[in-house]
């Protein structure tokens, strides 16, 4: 993305393949694809790839908001360092989420790679914000999103995490979609609406207390305060 946006005429496949160090080309296909997909990336008559219109406008948001885009980033440094967790920040659009930010920890795992467009589904840590509450009352809605996943999770225990994160405007599904790995997030509003949404994640063998969880989940509270005061200002 960073290479497209500094070549005004767009880039060929070629020029993909060579600039992500000639990995195959089906590997280079499956990439444009999906950010052609998410609308990052528009193909044109020529073949080359340029800006797409979502790639654009979250452009023109971020330089519009510098200084609440730096706080976030600020806070997402705090709390990977502070919990040695994985740290992502996403956004939604349509039906797809896009992961804006990410930073790793070699002691947990990674949630989503920054760049990566996914299918707004409930496993998604921090999808539930996104989704109306119509949808998520919707029990067939639900045990539908739960077999999508895995057939044997329990949408009874999903509709509790649901109602505690609606309830808290914190999500902890404590490994119920990934098992041994727990998943923490929270809503970023603007204007009334959610904006965004910070995860957090750790593996549950690093996690051992409730108490752990408690103080993870005051630090997100916390961050989420300090940037939507800067973001609504």
């Amino acid at each position: 993305m960073d290479e497209v946006g500094r070549q005004p005429e767009g880039l060929r496949f070629s020029d993909v393949q060579k600039l992500l160090g000639q990995v195959s080309p089906s590997t280079v296909n499956k990439i444009l694809k999906e950010l052609t997909a998410a609308g990052a990336l528009h193909k044109a008559r020529d073949g080359r790839y340029v800006m797409g219109m979502k790639a654009c406008f979250w452009g023109r948001s971020v330089v519009a908001r510098q200084g609440p885009m730096q706080v976030v980033r600020e806070c997402m440094t705090e709390l990977h360092e502070r919990f040695e967790a994985s740290v992502n920040l996403f956004t939604c659009s349509g039906e797809h989420m896009l992961c804006l930010e990410s930073i790793t920890s070699p002691q947990s795992p990674s949630l989503w790679p920054a760049g990566k467009s996914l299918p707004l589904h409930l496993p998604v840590i921090g999808s539930i914000f996104f989704f109306t509450q119509e949808q998520l009352a919707d029990k067939g809605f639900m045990r539908a999103e739960c077999r999508r996943h895995d057939s044997g999770l329990n949408p009874e225990k999903v509709l509790e995490m649901v109602r505690n994160a609606r309830a808290t405007a914190v999500q902890f599904d404590a490994g119920l979609f990934y098992t041994g790995v727990y998943r923490l997030a929270v809503p970023v509003m603007e204007q009334g609406r959610v904006a965004m949404v910070l995860g957090l994640g750790v593996l549950q063998a690093r996690v051992s207390s409730r108490d752990v969880v408690d103080r993870i989940s005051a630090a997100m509270i916390e961050m989420k305060d300090r940037v939507e005061r800067n973001m609504n200002m």
